[in-house]
């Protein structure tokens, strides 16, 4: 009965309150927003050379990267946790799954006495292999640089007697695939792969040693068929360096410019459009490539320039171009210390509001994790409904006087503050 009472006196009050109670609620809103909202942040890893950060969750809380000691992970609780001694630095990229919980690097399988690409169970550092990698593999390692967010498709390069070559794995066959190379005999690698694992992005070496960009699409029969990606200038047929990304649908493929050829930018090619420089190149002449994407190719991740040590991160939006990752993040109530350059990113999730990389500074070079996200905890919904609404009133006015978590504002009393905070919440959510 007294329950009843109390919800009906929460709908009373919410619609009743005296407009000076109701003022309050402007006040105590200002002091909780301080402290209920976590704001863009930028944070520096710590100045360890030739250390990247290279994926992130797809919430953005957890990083993993590499340096020259292994892979590591990060989390704001734990900060950087090396992984040396479990895993490997054999090369490639770190990857981790959209929930965080498993990374994608390489291990040494007593098994086989061999370096091979492993997935780590974060939480209990278990290892796994993939499977095996092919026929004829050696001692030489096989080397992860991508998969799909389920962990369900990884691609590479793996080795055996005939050479390297680029492969592809996927769940639950197995067992990874020799993706070949249209050059006899010469090695290629696979950078990347959709969402979907239709489409695989990567290079073949020609005669010369040339990385060419090369793109495999998945036909109806399951195959990966495989097609060297070129362009004219001036009349000639010109190869384009290697493809470096993927849009999540695959639609795009995306790569590294090339010096003399639309002033070195990065490009972007699809099967209805062939070729497409991204220009104009911000950076004059710079070479620039682009590192990630979004699903449908409206976001791009790219650096400029001699990489973390000489060049400059952006981002490029269809309906902006490019922005330097620097003033973009400022537009975001971010704060870049004097001196930092986001150099370096390579990698950020599909919303575009965590991005990973390395930095540059007075300190040498740094990985960084740049988190956009801006979270507003919801503190006056007491029953975790979603809603501001009559039960959370009712459990404040049960609460009165009292130390309790209806004591929304910290003084540790419940009281009207806390009810103006109530009220300024009233509703959904957010």
């Amino acid at each position: 009965m007294r329950h009843h009472f109390l919800h009906h006196l929460a709908d009373h009050l919410a619609q009743q309150l005296p407009l000076q109670l109701r003022a309050l609620a402007a006040v105590s809103a200002v002091a909780m927003a301080t402290a209920c909202t976590q704001a863009a942040e930028l944070f520096l890893l710590g100045a360890v050379q030739q250390s990247w950060g290279e994926d992130c969750s797809a919430d953005g809380t957890i990083v993993v990267g590499r340096d020259l000691s292994g892979p590591w992970y990060w989390t704001r609780e734990s900060w950087v946790v090396p992984l040396n001694g479990v895993a490997i630095p054999a090369g490639g990229q770190a990857r981790v799954t959209a929930d965080g919980h498993t990374l994608l690097c390489q291990a040494f399988d007593p098994a086989t006495a061999r370096t091979e690409v492993m997935f780590l169970d974060i939480p209990t550092l278990a290892v796994s292999p993939i499977g095996p990698c092919g026929l004829n593999c050696e001692i030489r390692p096989s080397t992860a640089w991508d998969m799909t967010r389920d962990g369900n498709t990884v691609v590479g390069l793996g080795s055996g007697n005939g050479g390297s070559y680029a492969f592809g794995w996927s769940a639950p066959a197995a067992s990874a695939r020799n993706l070949g190379s249209l050059y006899f005999y010469k090695p290629s690698r696979a950078n990347a792969v959709s969402d979907d694992a239709s489409v695989i992005a990567g290079w073949n070496d020609d005669y010369s040693g040339f990385r060419q960009a090369a793109v495999w699409r998945r036909n109806a029969k399951g195959v990966y068929a495989q097609q060297n990606l070129t362009t004219v200038v001036n009349g000639f047929t010109v190869k384009l360096r290697e493809a470096v990304s993927l849009s999540g649908d695959g639609s795009w493929a995306y790569g590294l410019g090339s010096a003399g050829i639309d002033s070195g930018a990065p490009w972007r090619w699809s099967v209805a459009t062939g070729y497409q420089p991204i220009l104009p190149n911000p950076m004059g002449e710079a070479i620039g490539s682009v590192v990630s994407a979004n699903h449908d190719g409206s976001m791009l991740l790219a650096y400029f320039g001699a990489g973390a040590a000489l060049g400059e991160g952006y981002v490029w939006l269809a309906d902006r171009g490019w922005l330097t990752l620097e003033s973009y993040a400022t537009e975001r109530g971010v704060a870049i210390p004097a001196g930092v350059h986001l150099a370096l990113p390579l990698n950020m999730s599909e919303d575009g509001l965590t991005i990973v990389g390395t930095a540059r500074g007075n300190f040498g070079m740094s990985p960084f994790v740049l988190d956009l996200r801006v979270v507003v905890d919801c503190v006056a919904d007491l029953n975790h409904d979603g809603f501001v609404s009559a039960p959370d009133m009712a459990e404040l006015l049960s609460d009165w006087g009292l130390d309790t978590p209806a004591d929304l504002t910290g003084d540790h009393t419940v009281n009207a503050l806390d009810m103006a905070v109530m009220l300024s919440a009233w509703g959904a959510c957010p």
